[in-house]
């Protein structure tokens, strides 16, 4: 399976779990961390891995055997640790993705990554709407997302329509046409037990 040779992944663990209760992070998902599955994932489509963790004054993230950055902007939100982990990386195609997604596949990463070429930003879009926290984001991006954060625009997707924006959607995509559970978030103890389901089911969990 192809993959750009510049690929970085980020992975956004700095959310602040309001519905859940407690760091989503470290929840456990099939007797494994949300985070830890996120950087088995991420590290089977490339060498370089980093963790965006929010604010500087929170703590690393224990137990972590990739790089993990904090924010450089003041404020929260995703796009912050968005602008934190593209600064961070060498790899010019990014591959970000929340911690939350557990359903995540590696051939759908790769598949998404190679899109990004003549792009800024490949991100899906299901019937839900865009899902930026699971996109592909080229490091030429960072002067738009500056832009945006400094007349304190926080949406992630703020910023798409001053770059070279491709929406997928997954029946352009071979394969994925019928997978939108891929984008599941464990925003709640609700999700976190259907997400438990659909791995049971897939085989995987």
């Amino acid at each position: 399976m192809y993959a750009p040779t510049d690929l970085a992944v980020v992975i956004l663990a700095g959310g602040r779990s309001r519905r859940m209760g407690r760091d989503k992070a470290t929840l456990e998902l099939g007797g494994e961390r949300l985070i830890d599955h996120a950087v088995r994932l991420a590290s089977s489509c490339t060498d370089e891995v980093v963790v965006a963790r929010g604010a500087a004054h929170r703590a690393p993230i224990a137990g972590l055997d990739v790089p993990q950055v904090a924010d450089q902007w003041p404020g929260s939100g995703a796009l912050i640790g968005i602008h934190a982990g593209l600064r961070s990386v060498a790899g010019q195609t990014v591959v970000v993705i929340a911690c939350d997604m557990p359903l995540l596949e590696r051939s759908y990463l790769l598949d998404l990554a190679v899109l990004i070429d003549g792009h800024d930003v490949v991100v899906p879009r299901v019937d839900a709407g865009l899902q930026p926290l699971c996109a592909v984001y080229h490091r030429s991006c960072l002067s738009a997302i500056e832009v945006n954060l400094d007349r304190e625009e926080r949406q992630v997707f703020a910023f798409y329509s001053e770059v070279r924006t491709r929406e997928v959607r997954l029946d352009q995509m071979d394969g994925w046409g019928d997978r939108e559970d891929l984008f599941l978030n464990v925003n709640s103890p609700g999700d976190l037990a259907r997400a438990e389901v659909l791995l049971r089911d897939r085989g995987t969990g």
